[in-house]
């Protein structure tokens, strides 16, 4: 009796839908670690509740005015360098709010890693229903 093995197309699917599920982990991760830790950060430096609420909304206002968009920037620009690049923007995002103590620059900044996180979700959501098997 020999035991079943997988192909290559289906290690490679099996792969590929690792990786999407991890993208889409990051973007939970990313999400649930930014708002509360930041919130935090700017507690400490003394900024207002109302302020913090307003900041923390501006993430939302970027995946709301992002995600009509996300279809046409992966056709322009692709799957992989899209999830590069929305990779990118997080990282570069979250180190620059320690990085930069200007309160006025954290709202570019919630809202590029807002808009990077939309997209991260919704390519890595394509990516996923891309690689599934048809019958799933």
């Amino acid at each position: 009796m020999h035991a079943p093995t997988r192909s290559k197309a289906g290690e490679s699917r099996a792969a590929s839908i690792a990786a999407a599920i991890s993208s889409v982990s990051v973007v939970g991760i990313g999400i649930s670690l930014s708002i509360p830790l930041l919130a935090i950060e700017l507690e400490g430096r003394g900024i207002s509740s109302t302020w913090i609420g307003l900041n923390t909304a501006v993430a939302g206002v970027a995946t709301i005015m992002i995600a009509p968009f996300v279809p046409l920037l992966v056709r322009k620009v692709g799957v992989r360098p899209l999830l590069t690049l929305a990779i990118a923007i997080t990282s570069l995002s979250l180190l620059a709010f320690k990085a930069i103590p200007s309160f006025v620059l954290w709202f570019p900044l919630r809202f590029a890693l807002g808009a990077a996180l939309c997209i991260l979700f919704a390519v890595s959501e394509f990516w996923i229903n891309s690689v599934a098997p048809p019958a799933k």
